[in-house]
């Protein structure tokens, strides 16, 4: 499923864009290819651009999803790009990834991602109390 997205270096982080709505499929796919070529590059840094999927997930998909997320980025982190329409404003995905070790924030604008991803990362308490 590499053609579900790109994935490419800009300058000091690693850009994933999807290139079609998400699906399972292409969730599973990304999951295993994308972390192996992410962490190739060297970099720790990742935006990940899901505006195309406007189809909100339910709160179990996002649980199952986090958790498996969490396995394979943990080390990295992660801005997730995403339509306000599958936005979770809670953040539970978030703090799924966050209890098993992820450092990841969700964004509906490119230009918020690109300042949390490319600030210097604050400790774990400091970044939850500025919630």
């Amino acid at each position: 499923m590499a053609d579900s997205y790109e994935l490419s270096v800009v300058e000091d982080h690693v850009q994933v864009v999807y290139t079609r709505p998400i699906t399972p499929a292409i969730v599973r796919g990304f999951l295993e290819s994308g972390p192996p070529r992410i962490r190739a590059t060297g970099l720790t840094r990742v935006l990940i651009d899901m505006r195309l999927t406007t189809e909100a997930l339910t709160t179990t998909d996002r649980y199952f999803y986090a958790v498996e997320f969490a396995e394979r980025f943990r080390g990295l982190r992660v801005a997730v790009l995403q339509s306000i329409s599958t936005f979770d404003p809670q953040g539970f995905g978030q703090v799924v990834a966050a209890n098993r070790g992820v450092l990841t924030r969700a964004f509906t604008t490119k230009d918020a991602a690109l300042a949390w991803l490319l600030a210097e990362p604050q400790p774990a308490n400091e970044e939850l109390r500025a919630r």
